[in-house]
């Protein structure tokens, strides 16, 4: 009887906390739901500092490559320290920023679980791969010039 008394005080403290954290779906071919206490809430302001953050490492990390096509950036392997440590040690990389901000943002409190342990750092490492990924999308300039007429340098 204890047992079973146990047993369902669990689930309904699991099925109450999972109804506490979601809210409505975003819709359509968007993934993901608006905070539940939006526009104002703790836990709303926990997701839009995570936007933020994402957003700023999505520009640092574009940067870095525009960076490299004017040649400020002159081998991969610097380009890879801007985007992740930093140059010279200074640990002001892309990387490193975003996860300074990370700290930050989780020892505010009130992030949904969703935004805790791993979940923000490996945001960084998949934002980073796509971001890197649609770099030729940007940067698309043929070898040999076979698609640019008339340009030379390109």
């Amino acid at each position: 009887m204890l047992k079973s008394t146990l047993v369902i005080t669990v689930v309904l403290l699991l099925v109450v906390t999972s109804l506490t954290w979601s809210g409505t779906p975003f819709g359509d071919d968007d993934t993901g739901f608006i905070p539940p206490d939006s526009p104002r809430g703790p836990i709303t302001k926990c997701v839009l500092a995570v936007s933020k953050n994402v957003r700023h490492l999505i520009d640092c990390i574009m940067k870095c490559h525009s960076d490299r096509a004017l040649g400020k950036i002159i081998n991969e392997g610097i380009e890879d320290e801007c985007e992740h440590e930093g140059v010279d040690g200074r640990h002001n990389g892309c990387q490193a920023k975003y996860e300074n901000q990370v700290f930050t943002i989780i020892t505010k409190g009130m992030c949904p679980p969703c935004l805790l342990g791993t979940a923000q750092p490996d945001l960084a490492i998949s934002t980073e791969s796509q971001v890197d990924a649609n770099n030729g999308s940007i940067y698309c300039a043929s070898p040999g010039n076979a698609f640019i007429d008339g340009l030379s340098g390109f």
